[in-house]
């Protein structure tokens, strides 16, 4: 699912980790990797997340 992305990828181990400790933390919103980063750019410029995810 990853291949040709690059740099800097989650293998799914960790990403599976951080969801559960996020559940177990009864936490509304659980990031993982680098999707706080596109959170923060949609809520500053949607057009902009829209086209980082369109280009994905």
């Amino acid at each position: 699912m990853t291949a040709g992305r690059g740099k800097g990828k989650m293998n799914a181990a960790d990403a599976a980790a951080r969801i559960i400790r996020g559940i177990e933390g009864e936490r509304e919103d659980v990031f993982v990797g680098k999707t706080k980063l596109l959170w923060w750019i949609s809520r500053i410029a949607p057009s902009v997340a829209r086209k980082i995810l369109e280009n994905q």
